[in-house]
């Protein structure tokens, strides 16, 4: 997440298309659209070795602001401890 204060996040939402076979080395991109102060809305890309799109995918993020990480998320140190 953008939010350093942030303690991961929680999938609200998840759309994936997967519009071609993967093939070779495949690249992966993922940016954040816009991050407010509890949700994130974030997409990201998959393209082979020639640039063509793979898979093409959307996401909606509730952040987790001083609650225990869920899952294998790591913890960040803090100096106030």
């Amino acid at each position: 997440t953008l939010d350093p204060t942030s303690r991961g996040a929680v999938t609200i939402e998840l759309k994936v298309s997967f519009l071609s076979p993967g093939k070779g080395t495949l690249v992966a991109e993922g940016r954040c659209l816009r991050a407010g102060k509890s949700l994130s809305f974030s997409e990201g890309e998959v393209r082979d070795g020639e640039g063509n799109l793979v898979a093409k995918a959307l996401g909606t993020f509730r952040l987790r602001h001083g609650q225990t990480p869920v899952g294998d998320a790591p913890v960040p140190e803090d100096d106030d401890r």
